[in-house]
C-alpha cells in the first residue's frame, strides 16, 4: 500500500511541476472535497483547479514533496500527510514556501484517486 500512495504523490508532484492542471484531474475523484489556500472548500474539481492549481501553478517552480510524515492503510483507501517546498513569484520575487498537505486516498480501477485534500502553508 505504502509504494501505491508514494507513486500517486510522484505523480501528483509531477503534475504539479508540468504546470499543467488538467494532468492531475485523473489522479482526482470527480467527487473529492478539496481544500486549499485560494479556495475555502469546493467539491467541484474543475472549479478547484482553475480557482485553486491554475493561479499557484503557473508562479510556482520547484514543488517538491520533502518528507512523508505517516502513510496509513484503511484496505481500499489510505491516508496521508507529507510537508512540501516550492518557490513561488510574490511582487516579482522569487519567495520559498514551505507547507503540508494531506490526502485520502481511495482505491478505483487498481489505482488510487483523492478523495480528499488539504495543503496550508507552515506557520511562520
Amino acid at each position: 500500500m505504502d509504494e501505491l500512495v508514494k507513486t500517486w504523490l510522484e505523480e501528483y508532484q509531477k503534475a504539479i511541476r508540468s504546470g499543467v492542471t488538467e494532468d492531475a484531474l485523473p489522479l482526482f475523484a470527480e467527487n473529492s472535497t478539496l481544500f486549499g489556500t485560494r479556495v475555502n472548500w469546493s467539491k467541484y474539481l474543475p472549479e478547484y483547479a482553475k480557482k485553486q492549481w491554475d493561479p499557484i501553478w503557473s508562479t510556482s517552480k520547484d514543488f517538491e514533496f520533502t518528507e512523508i510524515l505517516n502513510i496509513s492503510d484503511f484496505g481500499g483507501s489510505a491516508y496521508c500527510a507529507v510537508l512540501w517546498k516550492n518557490t513561488t513569484k510574490i511582487d516579482g520575487e522569487d519567495v520559498a514556501r514551505f507547507g503540508r498537505a494531506t490526502f485520502v486516498l481511495e482505491i478505483r480501477d487498481d489505482s488510487f484517486v483523492a478523495i480528499h485534500s488539504h495543503f496550508s502553508e507552515s506557520p511562520k
